[in-house]
Formats: structure tokens, C-alpha cells, sequence
């Protein structure tokens, strides 16, 4: 189960940098979009709560492995979801700075290949 779970979210995880990447036009206008709703933080928290907790779940795994990667973005994702239920002004706040920033966004795609690449790396080669 948990090389499957490991398998799928790095799968899922490059698909969508890989998007990002190849499309930033259209997923800052969908983000842009999204967060001038009230509820768009609460929509995102939908998308980003049930692998957080599969993560949390089912792989708190803290031993120093390239797996640990997934254990760290499950509570990472956690994190962020929670704060998007529970404080959407200011996670709306925070999206809205951000998506301003191409600089940023570069910034973030770049380290989310990275993360993407570690997840590929655990999840199949290892």
C-alpha cells in the first residue's frame, strides 16, 4: 500500500508541476479566478485535505529515506489545507501577493520540479 500511495502522488505531483510549468498563463488566471471567490480558498482545501491525509495517514514515516520526502509534504499539504479552512481571508491574502510575483512563481516552480524529481526518484527508483 504505501509504495503505492508513494507511486501515485508522484505521478499526480509531476503531472501538475509539469502543467504549471508548461501553462503558468493559464493556471494564474484559473488561481487568480478562483481566489477573488470566498470561497476559493475553502474549494482548494477540498483538493488538497484527502492526500494530505493519506499522507499523514498513511505514511508518517520519519526515517531519513528519500521516502521521507512524501511524510514531509503530507504534513506540509496539512498544513496548508487547515489554514485554508480555517483562515481563508488571509490565505486568500497570501495567493493574492503571490500570484502578483512572477519572480515567485518561478521561484516555486522551480523548487516544485525539484520536490517532483526527489518524490519520482523515491517512489520508483529507490
Amino acid at each position: 500500500m504505501t509504495r503505492g500511495l508513494e507511486q501515485a502522488v508522484a505521478a499526480g505531483f509531476a503531472l501538475m508541476v509539469a502543467s504549471h510549468l508548461l501553462r503558468p498563463a493559464v493556471w494564474r488566471t484559473f488561481l487568480s479566478t478562483l481566489f477573488q471567490q470566498p470561497s476559493g480558498p475553502l474549494l482548494m482545501a477540498m483538493f488538497t485535505l484527502p492526500i494530505a491525509l493519506l499522507l499523514v495517514i498513511g505514511h508518517n514515516d520519519w526515517r531519513w529515506t528519500p521516502a521521507v520526502i512524501f511524510t514531509v509534504y503530507g504534513w506540509l499539504a496539512m498544513f496548508k489545507s487547515v489554514m485554508y479552512l480555517l483562515w481563508p481571508e488571509t490565505a486568500e491574502r497570501i495567493i493574492r501577493r503571490r500570484l502578483a510575483s512572477p519572480r515567485f512563481l518561478y521561484t516555486a516552480h522551480c523548487v516544485a520540479a525539484g520536490v517532483a524529481a526527489g518524490m519520482c526518484y523515491a517512489a520508483f527508483a529507490v
